[in-house]
């Protein structure tokens, strides 16, 4: 049979394969008994971040290296779980570590991809720096898009790292879309969960609540890879699917996963369904963040002191929390205005833990002792004279306004 037949063959085939949707209904189906276990799985490594944040450990990046960790398990678990159910009698193995390692070296590229324009941008600024970040933010989303289905393809097809890679940015090839729709599930349903979890506190105070949130995000993982999974079936072709020993008779057997997940669960997947959950979780987002810069910090705050001079306003502020261990609060969203939010500042210039230092300081953490003080360094327009005769200067957080500066608070710098 000619190659061009043989491809007719499988756009054929393809064409016949049932709703990937309903496919990933399906194996969820099958695989229920595992999923709240693979779910305590890619929570485990918050545990690690409360312990840092109860008993100041000094792990900083052990919660994040193993979080990943258990993502490329997963992937590599459920991968391989179905990749022994499809094969036929006699068909390829392919082992744990293999699939691992395989899949964790492409997915911790794809990290270091992402970040990277984000590390290289840190402290450069101006039009030519943006477009740059821009454009390399661009390439690698383009690149994470090519390498979208790789852990499918080597887990189900059990294919090498190279022709693995390749593989993929040719599955990904014109399905840019049926990916897409393929992370609207994963997406909606996280994003609501964890938005529920942040509502008693929006601004992330309660550890409890803090690591109900954490370990919610472990459903975009999951249900990531079984819908990624099931589009996988969907676009291999009858010959990638043969050579490597999987079942004979694919298309029956897909369309008996499909039956499986019932009706129910595919509408719950299906982008349409996903698409309105995505639509009440952006509410919940939204009604959390209008709470959030609209509360005052958690922490209490008062002023220590005030010095002006040209064109510059130096701010001292004591901060304390005993109970909550600065959990939620942003030294950054500090300024000063007028009580109706008129601006007296240009910019923040630094926020130290040291009046002689110039740095920025982004968070507070138990370290720091339940009580501190913060020394901030403001540009103005202003001159010195503008600034001691003003009588309506307050300190705002975020979008709220805190503390009244008394005129006779002001000091002129010596």
């Amino acid at each position: 049979m000619s190659n061009s037949a043989v491809n007719n063959q499988d756009s054929a085939l393809r064409s016949e394969d049932p709703n990937p949707f309903a496919i990933a209904a399906g194996m969820l189906r099958n695989d229920r008994v595992i999923l709240l276990p693979l779910l305590l799985l890619l929570g485990a490594p918050v545990l690690f971040e409360a312990l840092d944040a109860i008993n100041s450990l000094p792990v900083p990046f052990l919660p994040i290296v193993l979080n990943r960790l258990c993502q490329i398990g997963v992937f590599a678990f459920v991968a391989l779980r179905w990749r022994k159910r499809l094969a036929s009698a006699g068909g390829n193995t392919l082992s744990f570590f293999t699939a691992f390692w395989r899949i964790g070296l492409v997915s911790i590229a794809i990290s270091i991809v992402l970040l990277m324009p984000w590390v290289l941008a840190v402290g450069s600024g101006g039009a030519g720096g943006s477009f740059v970040l821009m454009l390399l933010v661009g390439l690698g989303l383009l690149w994470t898009y090519r390498m979208y289905l790789f852990f499918a393809v080597v887990g189900l097809l059990g294919m090498p790292l190279v022709a693995g890679m390749a593989k993929s940015a040719e599955l990904a090839r014109g399905n840019i879309a049926a990916i897409g729709r393929s992370l609207i599930a994963p997406c909606a349903y996280t994003l609501l969960l964890v938005g529920a979890s942040q509502i008693p506190y929006p601004d992330g105070r309660s550890l409890s609540w803090l690591l109900v949130g954490s370990v919610a995000e472990g459903i975009f993982w999951i249900l990531s890879t079984y819908t990624g999974l099931a589009l996988a079936l969907t676009l291999f072709s009858d010959s990638d699917w043969r050579r490597v020993g999987l079942d004979h008779y694919r298309t029956e057997r897909l369309a008996t996963l499909a039956k499986q997940g019932g009706e129910e669960l595919t509408k719950f997947l299906s982008p349409r369904f996903s698409l309105a959950i995505l639509g009440v979780a952006v509410l919940v987002w939204g009604g959390n963040l209008v709470r959030q810069f609209s509360e005052p910090p958690v922490a209490k705050v008062a002023i220590k002191e005030v010095v002006v001079e040209d064109y510059k306003i130096k701010l001292a502020l004591t901060v304390e929390d005993a109970e909550y261990d600065f959990r939620g609060f942003q030294p950054l969203a500090f300024s000063i205005r007028t009580a109706t939010g008129g601006e007296l500042v240009d910019r923040l210039d630094s926020v130290s833990r040291d009046p002689d230092k110039a740095e920025q300081v982004l968070m507070l953490t138990k370290k720091d002792g339940p009580r501190t003080t913060l020394y901030y360094t403001f540009a103005t327009p202003k001159s010195e004279a503008a600034l001691t005769s003003l009588d309506n200067m307050w300190v705002w957080y975020k979008f709220k306004p805190l503390l009244a500066v008394e005129p006779e608070r002001l000091k002129k710098d010596k």
